[in-house]
């Protein structure tokens, strides 16, 4: 079992550095505004990738540990953070399509972050292909779509964007999903933004392929929100055990456990308004904030 197992690069950062590990090829640049930071994770060659377990790319990390206990304070100035972070990572013309993916099981809360944030996403491109003259010049041509798991569709979640992909060739995807931590005050008071894809399920030993510009030759961003942690990670977390202390008082055998906070209903729908105003915010520029939430609450 490894700890240091992560979605976030910019855990997988801390750890080389904790390691004394040097971290040639990586760059980390910082922001602090107060009730929230900004960091930018930049791996820049294949060997930063080598010392990270990450792809080379950009991994914008941002921090909100009050957003778990104050949510409607932080709401609006955390998404206009990641709405600028998202928009500096768009390379779309007006004219051009997006699809919008929400990862994720529906049936379970911590995998849910995807499909309900799908269900804030304003999905225009029916409008804009019937009525061009009255809504291009206001929306972006977007398509949203949550997919389900392979246990319940019983396909593979990549084959099934891919075919979506060649059919309405957009011009860029962007995929939502929660993601796995190994710090406890990260859980849902995160948001990780990278422009190198995303493999689903990978938080929890998932195996399905990976969704990124390889797989369907179009730029892949994702965005994301860590909502479980390993349980032996916790305990080393919390109990500030060694990694071999936590393995075995956690016990070694599988199955591994996860844990999740104990109001993660309230966590999913706040970290989901978030992401949401934020990528219709970039999708669709013209529009100001109080007009998404109102198209978002419509």
């Amino acid at each position: 079992m490894n700890l240091a197992r992560t979605d976030l690069a910019l855990e997988a950062h801390e750890a080389a550095a904790d390691a004394g590990k040097g971290i040639e090829g990586v760059r980390l640049d910082e922001e602090n505004f107060g009730d929230f930071s900004v960091k930018r994770v930049q791996i820049e060659n294949e060997d930063g990738a080598k010392r990270l377990g990450k792809r080379p790319g950009t991994y914008v990390t941002i921090e909100a540990p009050r957003l778990r206990s104050d949510p409607s304070s932080l709401y609006r100035s955390v998404s206009e953070a990641l709405r600028g972070e998202l928009s500096e990572l768009l390379n779309l013309s007006d004219d051009d399509c997006a699809l919008v993916i929400g990862l994720g099981n529906r049936r379970i809360t911590p995998d849910a972050l995807g499909p309900r944030t799908i269900d804030r996403v304003l999905a225009t491109r029916h409008m804009v292909s019937d009525d061009p003259a009255r809504f291009g010049g206001v929306f972006r041509s977007v398509c949203a779509l949550s997919p389900g798991v392979l246990g319940i569709t019983g396909i593979d979640t990549t084959e099934l964007v891919s075919v979506i992909s060649r059919e309405i060739k957009p011009a860029l995807v962007i995929v939502v999903d929660a993601l796995a931590a190994r710090s406890a005050s990260r859980l849902a008071a995160t948001f990780q933004l990278s422009d190198t894809g995303v493999s689903p399920g990978s938080g929890v030993n998932g195996c399905e392929r990976e969704i990124s510009r390889d797989t369907l030759g179009v730029p892949v961003i994702s965005l994301g929100v860590p909502t479980v942690m390993d349980a032996a990670a916790l305990a080393a977390d919390v109990m500030h055990m060694g990694r071999r202390e936590a393995e075995k008082t956690m016990g070694e055998s599988e199955p591994r456990l996860f844990v999740t906070p104990n109001n993660i209903d309230m966590l999913i729908e706040s970290a989901s308004s978030v992401m949401a105003l934020a990528i219709n915010g970039a999708l669709h520029p013209k529009l100001s904030a109080d007009e998404i939430e109102s198209f978002m609450s419509g």
